[in-house]
């Protein structure tokens, strides 16, 4: 009922019957490392998949992306509190 695809350097994009097609840029043009980054989006947003909408899953998915591409392999893990700090900081 709801797909995702990441696309890189230009955000993601989903849909859902009750959404519709959304689109979301991607929160950083700060690149260090992209290895990782689309697992980091998935990690977080199969888990919230059920009842997230669209929109916040894009959001969500894309700030845990963003973050792990400023991070040089697996060096640093993201952390739910800077996850919510990200998203606050960006305005998502």
């Amino acid at each position: 009922p709801k797909v995702i695809i990441t696309l890189g350097k230009e955000g993601a994009i989903g849909w859902s019957k009750k959404s519709g097609v959304c689109h979301a840029p991607a929160l950083t043009t700060r690149v260090v490392d992209t290895m990782g980054a689309g697992d980091c989006f998935f990690a977080i947003t199969a888990p919230l998949a059920k009842r997230g909408t669209i929109p916040q899953l894009l959001a969500i998915g894309n700030a845990a992306a963003a973050m792990k591409t400023q991070t040089i392999g697996h060096r640093e893990p993201i952390r739910k509190e800077a996850l919510i700090g990200y998203l606050n900081t960006h305005r998502v």
